[in-house]
């Protein structure tokens, strides 16, 4: 709430339901699989939502698991570096957009109001295994993104119905894989 007014962390009409739609809403990501440990990555960072919110609930619960916050917000980044610093957590935060990282492993992969489910994809092909867990919070249109991303994409897809909204759904993928022409 301090950081808000300077940097635009979460919108001005959000702030009075911080717990309910911000916190809750990526913390509830924990409540049906906290990974043993490895490497998550975050992406479109901005205030936190889920990386760090996550990455605080992993000190205790996880504490073998480490995370990557990216952001191409410096000013977000600054905020997210604090508060990892401060909270003692195993967060490193990069200030760059995902399509210019690389990683050779990325266990699991989360963003949240980042875009729509086929660029997500887009954006993390490079670094996703059969392995890896995407981890993707979206709203009511979900439904439309899943039948567009499964015209190029071919995954393994689990919806758990969000705590925080009624329209909410997070979709976990596995097995993520270009689909190439027919």
């Amino acid at each position: 709430i301090k950081w808000n007014p300077t940097i635009n962390l979460i919108s001005k009409g959000s702030v009075v339901n911080l717990w309910d739609r911000h916190i809750l809403d990526s913390a509830q990501i924990f409540t049906f699989f906290i990974p043993k440990g490895g490497l998550w990555l975050d992406f479109g960072s901005g205030g936190g939502f889920p990386g760090l919110v996550l990455a605080a609930l992993s000190k205790s619960l996880s504490p073998g698991l480490r995370f990557v916050l990216v952001e191409s917000d410096a000013r977000k980044c600054s905020f997210l570096k604090k508060i990892s610093r401060d909270l003692s957590l195993s967060v490193d935060v990069l200030n760059a957009r995902v399509e210019d990282l690389s990683f050779e492993r990325v266990d699991y992969i989360s963003a949240r109001a980042v875009s729509q489910l086929g660029r997500l994809l887009v954006l993390t092909e490079k670094f996703v295994s059969r392995e890896t867990v995407c981890v993707f919070l979206k709203g009511g249109k979900y439904q439309k993104e899943v039948a567009d991303a499964r015209k190029n994409w071919d995954f393994e897809l689990n919806l758990v119905n969000s705590l925080t909204s009624k329209e909410g759904k997070i979709l976990i993928l596995k097995g993520v894989e270009r689909v190439f022409g027919e």
